[in-house]
């Protein structure tokens, strides 16, 4: 049977080269459209400075944020994940370049040989070589670019993932740094009101000697003084919970944490504006560590894809073999050897195949976790921005009760003064306005707990 040797090259080369030309399958991505009202928004009057925490120009909080970025240890473990990551991507970048290795042999044969008698005899032989030898990958299919790719997108996604950690980090310490201030100035107004009871319990211990005051009002005073010591117990454990987390956060064991009185807080008012851009969000770290594990995997799935490829390898080696050390590198000695090397996958029984759906299917499911990362970014900005709503509200709120009972306390006073009332009523007002204040500081805690968590989920830092 006569064949034309080109048309039987040509077939058999489009067979092998068919699957070149087709990409991957990806399904489409999920996508997460933003709310019209975000997309028309252009207010981009605030400014959040990159270190944001030093709006409340605290020296012990700075130090504290400044120890914990160096101390760490989720941190630390981070960077040595990116730094591991760096290396990993160069040793993809080592596939632009041949491999070039030097290799020494010492070969001893021995067999049997026959003589041109027809006697046979045992002859050994030894054989010394040296060569350089050198190998390259062509990538005519782009798999070994696919592959650098994958490594460079690994390295993004670990990087913003870092980053992502540090606003955390930095969100949390700030958050139980402002908390751990505001409860010993809860402590502290506890401890007034306890004065205050203690005080009234003596006046009706004296009343009762004297006849004017009951068993009963006396016993329901110990109760109160004894729940409210009860109450201070509870706020000094919380009080060292919140220390030691953040000794934790610093990783450092269990100490003392200096931090500033609770009054320079109170003063302050961080201000974030609604309506800012939803083009904020895209810079959020968490979301473009997302991004970038999509474009990672989807670059591994065109890997998958292309292993399916003719693998193609040029090598070359230079040297010298001889039977005789002596004469090993003389120039009669002197070889070289060229080749060029094809390997296609013809049958493995579908694992190719199977490997590709892998890849696809854990694209797929890095879509999803995209566009549920996205989905809570919103969220989250939104849920923060109603509160803050509520927040100022309640502020205003309080803020009137506490003006309220002030003048009632500057009354009663008065009263006092002129005689009208008794001594517990005095205190009984001086108690309220306490309450009033510790309610009304506890709501600025939030506002200023709420503003933090809006600079977080808004990206950390933007202009």
């Amino acid at each position: 049977m006569s064949y034309n040797k080109p048309t039987f090259y040509f077939y058999f080369l489009s067979l092998i080269l068919s699957g070149c030309l087709l990409s991957p399958n990806l399904p489409p991505r999920e996508t997460t459209i933003p709310p019209q009202n975000y997309l028309n928004s252009n207010s981009t009057s605030f400014y959040c400075p990159k270190e944001w925490w030093k709006i409340f120009s605290d020296s012990y909080l700075d130090s504290l944020i400044k120890t914990s970025l160096l101390k760490n240890f989720d941190l630390k473990q981070s960077m040595l994940t990116l730094i591991q990551l760096k290396k990993q991507l160069d040793i993809e970048k080592t596939s632009l370049y041949p491999n070039i290795n030097l290799e020494g042999k010492i070969q001893r044969e021995g067999k049997y040989l026959q003589n041109g008698l027809g006697k046979k005899y045992y002859s050994l032989t030894n054989t010394y070589s040296a060569f350089l030898i050198t190998s390259y990958e062509l990538d005519l299919f782009q798999k070994l670019s696919a592959q650098r790719v994958a490594a460079w997108m690994e390295v993004l996604e670990n990087k913003y993932s870092l980053k992502s950690f540090k606003q955390s980090l930095i969100s949390s310490l700030v958050n139980l740094y402002l908390q751990l201030s505001f409860e010993q100035n809860k402590i502290d107004i506890y401890k007034k009101i306890l004065k205050l009871e203690e005080k009234n319990l003596l006046y009706l211990e004296k009343s009762y000697t004297q006849g004017y005051a009951n068993l009963a009002d006396i016993l329901a005073q110990k109760q109160i003084i004894e729940n409210l010591k009860n109450t201070i117990l509870e706020s000094k454990k919380h009080f060292q919970d919140i220390e030691y987390q953040i000794c934790s956060l610093m990783g450092k064991y269990p100490q003392h944490i200096y931090f500033s009185a609770w009054p320079k807080f109170s003063r302050i008012k961080l201000k974030v504006n609604p309506g800012l851009p939803s083009l904020l969000l895209k810079s959020r770290p968490d979301i473009l560590a997302k991004e970038n594990k999509l474009k990672k995997l989807e670059a591994k799935v065109k890997v998958a894809r292309r292993a399916r490829f003719p693998k193609i390898t040029l090598t070359g080696q230079f040297g010298y073999a001889s039977t005789e050390l002596k004469n090993l590198f003389t120039p009669t000695s002197a070889l070289f050897r060229l080749a060029a090397g094809i390997l296609q996958p013809i049958f493995q029984a579908g694992k190719l195949k199977k490997q590709e759906d892998i890849a696809i299917l854990e694209f797929q499911k890095a879509e999803i976790d995209y566009a549920k990362t996205v989905l809570t970014a919103f969220k989250e900005v939104e849920l923060t921005l109603f509160l803050r709503q509520v927040i100022d509200q309640q502020e205003k709120h309080f803020s009137n009760i506490l003006k309220l009972k002030q003048k009632k306390l500057q009354l009663t006073q008065y009263k006092y003064s002129q005689g009208q009332i008794s001594f517990l009523e005095l205190n009984h007002a001086k108690k309220e306005f306490l309450e009033a204040l510790l309610n009304k500081e506890k709501i600025h805690l939030n506002s200023l707990l709420n503003q933090v968590n809006l600079i977080k989920a808004l990206g950390g830092n933007w202009s």
